[in-house]
């Protein structure tokens, strides 16, 4: 007789919650926000050209750190989509791909983890609480390249933490491709990792020293940047790979210490393309277990946690703090919390029974109410925020496409600086065209200022000739003669047509 096959109440919850997370993921994607940010476009030209012209928009050849604004950009996310974007083409769908991937990937993998690091009651509630966590899905839904540092980071966590000591060591190289910035956390991520491990016997000399040079080579480009950009050596161009001298370095480091710790303790930095009031609120409460949980580490000492937490104290006194920088955070205050609900569900078993409704009342609202929230939101009036329609510029692909079939001239008006990185993402100038035709504004920036390539001029003001078709957004507040122009509403932005 054939053996039945059980599956276990624990699966079906866990496959159950795996889909609802998915669903929360890939429900509206790429309608949910609507618009591409200028971060996005940039990434997602950029893997263009290397798609089809095996170089950057600067004309070098498969850069690992690209040069971008000016002041640089992570390339992990560029190489992963770019066989998507040579095979498909350039679209808001094959830019968010990998950023989607990942997320889906993350649910099963933070689960892996916890369950190494504890027991399958953590990993069970961490699977939940990361299912319906607001940062792991707007992480999920956008393409920002920055956001594969969760993803790319917990693979070398976990890698440690099962003993794969020399993979580990070469994925938390990696990672440094998914956020630079990351590299000034990993000498104490790592010191304290391999020599707690060395002093509880689980590694050797020998292993430490493989791992550092697993470590060593995939870094090295990253290191040979740092060599060219630090110390003014000249840059230089292999034909299958190069490092840029950038026109200056991003100006990220510092900020106020207690700045930072806000951002870390609210999970709020203003910008609601990362975080809601909403969400916000929830994890502010989650807090609470997460200090359940922090001191159930400090008693167990677990080396693993510790070590990903001290990479975020560092962060703290280096880094300027918003939701993106501080990526390496969210997951070990997640595991935390996870932790800390266990430590919490234990201790009710000893109360009797109205006290344990009560509290499992309180801590399920506390939960529940505030992502609720944040989800309703999400899903019905989000893209209809000012805010969000600025951010990701809706309207402007339609606008566009309308001011290029008058065959003119195009003058677009930004306020600040980089909407020139939406029109490489909508028209695709070959890098050739674009480096031929590109003219800058004289002097060193942060980001670099450009002014006109092909057949686009980019001012704060428009201008007057009577030729160009002028493309401004709501909030440069433009207004033209009606006598001289006529103009079409695109979302948040109007095209001006001379008469």
């Amino acid at each position: 007789m054939k053996k039945e096959l059980k599956i276990s109440k624990t699966t079906i919850y866990c496959g159950l919650i795996f889909i609802l997370g998915s669903l929360l993921r890939v429900v509206q994607f790429g309608q949910i926000p609507a618009g591409v940010t200028t971060d996005e476009a940039m990434t997602g030209y950029n893997a263009w050209t290397l798609a089809h012209y095996q170089t950057d928009m600067w004309g070098n050849h498969y850069p690992w750190y690209l040069k971008a604004w000016g002041s640089g950009m992570n390339a992990l996310h560029e190489y992963l989509i770019l066989p998507l974007v040579k095979f498909w083409g350039l679209n808001i769908y094959t830019e968010r791909s990998v950023a989607l991937v990942a997320g889906l990937l993350l649910l099963p993998l933070f689960y892996y983890f916890l369950k190494q690091l504890w027991n399958q009651k953590v990993a069970v509630i961490g699977l939940t609480l990361l299912a319906f966590n607001p940062w792991a899905v707007l992480i999920a839904r956008q393409g920002l390249e920055s956001n594969l540092l969760p993803f790319v980071i917990l693979i070398a966590f976990t890698l440690f933490a099962t003993r794969h000591f020399r993979l580990a060591a070469a994925v938390f190289a990696c990672s440094i491709y998914a956020y630079s910035s990351v590299l000034l956390t990993l000498p104490v991520i790592l010191g304290i990792l391999y020599l707690s491990a060395l002093y509880q016997k689980q590694i050797t000399w020998r292993q430490i020293f493989e791992a550092a040079f697993c470590f060593l080579i995939i870094a090295l480009p990253m290191l040979l940047w740092f060599a060219v950009n630090l110390f003014h050596l000249p840059p230089f161009d292999l034909g299958f790979f190069s490092v840029e001298k950038f026109t200056m370095l991003r100006q990220t480091l510092g900020n106020s210490f207690g700045q930072n710790w806000l951002v870390l303790l609210t999970q709020f930095d203003g910008l609601l393309q990362n975080a809601t009031p909403f969400s916000a609120l929830g994890y502010t409460l989650s807090l609470i277990f997460a200090g359940l949980g922090w001191i159930q580490v400090l008693r167990e000492r677990n080396w693993v946690i510790l070590a990903w937490l001290s990479g975020v104290l560092v962060l703290t006194f280096t880094v300027q703090g918003n939701i993106n920088r501080y990526n390496l955070a969210w997951l070990p205050i997640l595991a935390l919390t996870a932790l800390g609900l266990v430590q919490f569900i234990q201790a009710l078993q000893d109360c009797q029974l109205w006290q344990q409704i009560v509290f499992s009342a309180i801590v399920a609202c506390m939960f529940i109410l505030p992502t609720g929230a944040f989800f309703y939101q999400y899903f019905t009036t989000f893209n209809s925020l000012p805010k969000i329609q600025r951010v990701y510029n809706q309207g402007f692909e339609a606008a566009l496409k309308k001011a290029k079939q008058q065959q003119r001239p195009i003058n677009i008006i930004q306020p600040g600086n980089q909407r020139y990185s939406l029109t490489l993402f909508y028209d695709r100038p070959t890098p050739h065209d674009f480096l031929k035709t590109l003219q800058v504004e004289s002097g060193q920036h942060e980001f670099i200022r450009v002014k006109h390539f092909t057949n686009y001029t980019f001012t704060k003001q428009p201008v007057h000739n009577h030729q160009s078709v002028i493309i401004a957004p709501d909030y440069a507040h433009v207004c033209l003669p009606q006598d001289q122009y006529t103009h079409q509403q695109f979302g948040i932005y109007t095209v001006f047509f001379p008469k």
